[in-house]
């Protein structure tokens, strides 16, 4: 079995948005989201000034990843985003690990998407945008019949969100980043939590 993509039509999910397959002419707004997100992120973790550099490299590699998922047919991200009328406020992708998922979790990566780049405007953080993103990644990949998925975390704040939805982590690297500063490494069946979020 091998991990796909495919685009897939837009649907309701609320009165407020939709989430759907990004289009080619969506790429600087959903550069911006994400810029804004991160940005958002790294002071309210208090470390911005320490990493506000490497934002402009995430966000090259971001485009870089858009590109590859207008262009190439192959195994590589899948991305949804989430529309309101005025803007692109939310984004989720799943495609293969990276590579602090690959050298502490023991699976089989070829049948073990990651899901990732889960990013919510501030201003709609809370509101269960982000838990409405990850139902729609879990549908498709129970649709393509994956049984697992991982997924990792370093901040804080995004720590409390997926301990929230899955639980205690699989892996927890202690003092990864700096004392006191975790990794958590997620591996589930994708069963578990695959739900109607109607």
């Amino acid at each position: 079995m091998q991990i796909t993509k495919a685009f897939f039509v837009s649907r309701i999910v609320c009165m407020k948005y939709i989430i759907r397959s990004p289009q080619r002419h969506e790429l600087d707004e959903i550069i911006e989201l994400y810029r804004t997100t991160m940005e958002h992120t790294l002071k309210k973790e208090g470390i911005y000034s320490a990493f506000s550099t490497e934002v402009k490299d995430a966000v090259q590699q971001l485009e870089w990843r858009l590109k590859q998922f207008y262009i190439n047919t192959s195994v590589e991200d899948t991305f949804f985003i989430a529309r309101s009328e005025e803007a692109i406020i939310g984004m989720i992708a799943y495609g293969p690990a990276n590579a602090i998922i690959q050298k502490h979790l023991n699976v089989d990566f070829s049948l073990t998407p990651e899901i990732k780049s889960v990013y919510v405007h501030p201003l709609m953080q809370k509101k269960g945008l982000g838990r409405h993103l990850f139902q729609e990644v879990l549908e498709h990949l129970t649709l393509t019949k994956i049984e697992h998925f991982c997924l990792d975390c370093g901040f804080n704040l995004s720590q409390a969100f997926w301990l929230q939805q899955l639980g205690e982590a699989t892996i927890r690297l202690e003092n990864y980043w700096s004392p006191d500063n975790h990794h958590l490494i997620w591996y589930q069946k994708v069963e578990n939590y695959a739900k109607s979020v109607f």
